[in-house]
């Protein structure tokens, strides 16, 4: 169901551009969704739509907010589906601590009435049903 004021549905690149724009990074700037990632969510959206159990690559260079932006679309994930799960695997234990670190960054910033908890210790994110 779309947010009052919002007339796209949830699970659609544009929601989810819109959605994003109302976060900030660690920076204090607004996150940005960027054209390659417009994309990748639109296959991950596709997938969901369909039912499909899919296995979708993003390959791009270091330094491309990839793990910023995979920890946004976690959080929407979750924000938006009841009883999500998503696990969170990294090619090391601190690049997975960064992507739980970028993610508590948009939760310190989240505008929308229910919030998610963040567990440090646990490194676990919870939304409230």
């Amino acid at each position: 169901m779309p947010r009052k004021g919002c007339t796209l549905e949830p699970f659609t690149v544009g929601h989810f551009v819109n959605w994003a724009a109302l976060l900030r990074l660690d920076n204090d700037e607004p996150w940005q969704v960027e054209d390659y990632f417009a994309r990748y969510v639109e296959d991950v959206f596709k997938a969901k739509e369909l039912e499909e159990l899919t296995r979708l690559w993003l390959i791009v260079a270091e330094g491309n907010a990839k793990t910023t932006n995979l920890a946004g679309l976690a959080l929407y994930h979750c924000e938006h589906l009841k009883r999500a799960f998503v696990p969170w695997a990294a090619s090391s234990r601190d690049q997975a601590e960064i992507g739980y670190q970028q993610a508590a960054v948009f939760g310190d910033t989240w505008v929308w009435d229910v919030k998610p908890r963040f567990y440090d210790g646990y490194r676990r994110i919870k939304f409230p049903n």
